[in-house]
């Protein structure tokens, strides 16, 4: 066998031989199996293509296979310059937007983002909205203050909207007096002596500090809460030893940054609801966390893992798309399989046993399972049978002279059959009778042969 590699159009290689030597493919620059590249001259003089002959056109037919100039950057535009090669042109500006109340950006794996800006966020006692031209706050009293028979004082952060009912009282004896929660208004009378049923600001007195008494049109004395709730998305508390009113949100948050909540009226009651993360940036490929910093919200936006090693997370336009693992496996002995929550586990195939004799079954890495039929010898008078094995027919006298002078030129015979037994079970079932089973050159693989009792010596040779 010879090899020649050919390194330039001008090599060449001499051999002669009696072997015949043919070539049943020769390209078109008349290299042996060539792929008509040796002889190629094409070039387009642009570093943005990879240039190379059609090893199959007869004549030279050019082929200028682009390359990639993706930089995997979602913040450039991906060009060629036949001179100058790959340019990644900066595009992270437009994602800047005229909305003044975002903060924006570019990420080189998702592209363009943007996050609310802080500083901006309403409280219990201010209502705020950003204004997109400019990005300032335009800021609005939270607090109602035409709130029925109440009188407005104040708000602070922690205790809220703060009021104190209207004094309708009327110290005057047989006086009356209450607020009108229509007209917002007092009003006041006094009973006729005959009317007054004693009731007055000195038989009708509060029960305590969060108490107030008034005598009804009817002289009688009454008692309510002096401190009343103007809207049920707000609780009113009252300080029993100073009789201080206080209120604060129905839906009261633990971080008003990071969990703010909104409150609604519904009928006579309050429906409280969580507001949007200030953090959510839209993927739900991303765990997103608020932390407050300095009295403003800062964000971390990090990409989710699967915990099982059998399954890989992707992100297919923000949305979680879980894909099953496939193990790698170079070797067809071996079942290798992905196991949830461990991992790739290899086990050995099952080498099948056909019950027949005749058959050599065994596994390779890379066929995989094969057969190689079990060789009987001589073939001329040995049959194989599937239950019992090699069956051989008893020699004649002829055959048995035969034999023995097999015995003298026993080399001749054992390389013949061992010729044989490579011939029928081919190159796996060369390793097998290579491994012990059959010797291939050994006249002892004759089922008659015996050891010869004068040591090997011919007994009719002459000294």
């Amino acid at each position: 066998m010879f090899y020649c590699e050919r390194h330039t159009p001008g090599s060449g290689f001499y051999a002669s031989t009696s072997v015949g030597f043919t070539c049943d493919q020769i390209d078109r620059c008349s290299i042996c199996w060539g792929n008509g590249q040796s002889c190629c001259t094409c070039n387009d003089n642009s570093v943005c293509t990879v240039d190379s002959c059609d090893p199959n056109s007869i004549d030279q037919k050019c082929n200028f296979a682009p390359i990639s100039c993706d930089d995997k950057n979602q913040c450039t535009a991906d060009t060629c310059d036949a001179v100058d090669g790959c340019q990644h042109r900066d595009t992270s500006t437009q994602c800047n937007l005229a909305d003044q109340c975002y903060n924006y950006g570019c990420s080189k794996d998702s592209g363009c983002w943007s996050q609310k800006k802080g500083g901006c966020d309403s409280d219990i006692c201010t209502k705020r909205t950003c204004n997109p031209t400019n990005g300032g706050c335009t800021e609005v009293d939270a607090c109602p203050k035409n709130v029925a028979c109440q009188e407005y004082v104040g708000c602070s952060l922690s205790g809220g909207c703060q009021y104190k009912p209207i004094d309708c009282s009327n110290p005057v004896d047989c006086g009356w007096g209450y607020c009108n929660k229509t007209s917002n208004n007092c009003a006041k009378g006094t009973y006729t002596p005959q009317d007054c049923k004693g009731c007055n600001s000195t038989t009708c007195f509060p029960q305590d500090n969060c108490k107030i008494a008034f005598c009804d049109a009817n002289g009688n004395c009454q008692h309510a809460d002096k401190c009343v709730s103007p809207s049920p998305c707000l609780v009113s508390s009252c300080n029993l030893t100073t009789g201080q009113c206080s209120t604060e949100s129905a839906c009261p948050s633990a971080d008003d940054i990071c969990q703010p909540r909104t409150c609604r009226v519904s009928g006579s009651a309050a429906v409280c609801s969580d507001t949007i993360n200030p953090c959510d940036d839209g993927n739900d490929c991303t765990i997103d966390t608020c932390t407050v910093v300095n009295g403003t919200a800062s964000c971390e936006n990090v990409l989710r893992n699967s915990l099982d090693p059998c399954i890989v997370l992707t992100c297919v336009n923000k949305t979680i798309v879980p894909v099953n693992f496939t193990c790698p496996n170079d070797d067809k002995c071996q079942d290798v399989q992905c196991v949830a929550n461990v991992g790739c586990v290899a086990k050995n195939v099952t080498v099948p046993d056909y019950g027949n004799k005749c058959i050599i079954t065994d596994c390779d890495s890379q066929i995989g399972i094969f057969n190689t039929s079990y060789p009987c010898y001589p073939s001329d008078r040995c049959r194989c049978d599937p239950k019992d094995g090699c069956q051989c027919q008893p020699l004649s006298i002829g055959a048995i002279a035969g034999i023995s002078a097999g015995v003298v030129a026993g080399a001749v015979v054992g390389g013949v059959a061992g010729a044989a037994v490579l011939g029928m079970a081919g190159k796996k079932g060369f390793d097998y009778l290579q491994a012990g089973s059959i010797s291939s050159g050994g006249i002892q693989n004759n089922p008659l042969y015996e050891d010869n009792i004068n040591a090997h010596a011919n007994p009719l040779a002459d000294d």
